[in-house]
């Protein structure tokens, strides 16, 4: 029975993960060196990468990004290729622990909102 139930929480999970190319919201609820997890909805989660933060570099990416923060991101695709018009959803790519592979750079339609409680953070999270 113990595959079975694997089988059904992977399905449930492939089922919450937004196509590649989706410009998503969520939460940061962690900052590390290596990058931020974006909470996407309740059984889902997502990670930025240091190098997907900003377009140019800064002296320190994670600056202004703390847990509570509310943010847009877009989900990058499985194979970097983005979704052609017309064609079926792209893939998105997940990390080794099931995570979705997102991008904050403004240039892929990434935005950080505002602390908790804020009238930004309220209209993203509607989003």
């Amino acid at each position: 029975a113990l595959p079975a139930a694997a089988a059904l929480t992977a399905a449930a999970a492939a089922a919450e993960v937004p196509a590649g190319g989706a410009l998503v919201p969520g939460r940061i609820v962690s900052v590390a060196g290596s990058g931020v997890v974006v909470q996407l909805g309740p059984k889902t989660q997502g990670v930025v990468s240091l190098t997907d933060i900003h377009d140019a570099w800064v002296p320190n990416a994670l600056a202004g990004l703390s847990a509570g923060v509310y943010v847009r991101a877009r989900v990058l695709s499985a194979g970097g290729a983005e979704p052609q018009g017309g064609s079926s959803p792209a893939a998105a790519a997940v990390d080794s622990k099931g995570r979705v592979l997102l991008s904050l750079r403004p240039s892929q339609g990434g935005l950080l909102a505002a602390e908790e409680g804020t009238a930004e953070a309220a209209a993203l999270a509607a989003a």
